[in-house]
């Protein structure tokens, strides 16, 4: 439900690069998946989230150069997280987030890349064989929880103030990574 608008705002001379980084590398991360110890791959998924919540809390922002080559990277390190641990948003969030965009091509750029990033990664995982019937009864279950939340949240974005919006962000993702090291 967030596509066409993202889509609108997404700047795609930029964006692009990382669309083909996820690609190519999201399957490596889901085969890292399949072969390393479960215990391991979730706290790693937590550490990711910390790291990077703590990496966008800090004010840091990357100022290196932008372009093909480092936005291919930043898709492949992505796609490698995420197909492994199934959290590669902040390292894409992070390298928009530092942009010098506006908001709203910020979050354009970020929901594509994400939206695509979900579909490598689903793809991956049903490739390998990680799909079974309680895993799609509990994604059935989650759905209309995560539709109900990704309609408040663009609904909130479009009338809260900007910094509102990202530190916000930024607290849940922090607590997110913690939770998901201790649980």
């Amino acid at each position: 439900q967030l596509i066409p608008g993202a889509a609108r705002h997404a700047n795609w001379r930029e964006l692009t690069p990382i669309l083909i980084g996820l690609a190519l590398a999201t399957p490596v991360g889901a085969f890292i998946l399949f072969n390393l110890n479960p215990e391991l791959i979730r706290r790693a998924m937590g550490g990711f989230v910390l790291l990077f919540a703590l990496i966008l809390m800090s004010g840091w922002v990357y100022r290196g150069r932008r372009g093909i080559g480092p936005s291919a990277i930043v898709g492949a390190l992505a796609g490698l997280i995420s197909g492994a641990t199934g959290v590669g948003g902040p390292p894409v969030a992070v390298y928009f987030l530092s942009s010098p965009q506006p908001p709203e091509m910020q979050r354009g750029n970020i929901v594509m890349a994400v939206t695509v990033l979900i579909l490598m990664v689903v793809a991956a995982v049903a490739a390998g064989g990680g799909f079974t019937l309680e895993t799609v009864i509990r994604g059935v279950i989650l759905t209309p929880a995560y539709v109900a939340g990704t309609w408040s949240g663009s609904r909130l974005f479009a009338i809260a103030p900007k910094e509102y919006f990202k530190r916000v962000a930024l607290w849940l993702l922090l607590i997110t990574g913690v939770g998901i090291i201790f649980l």
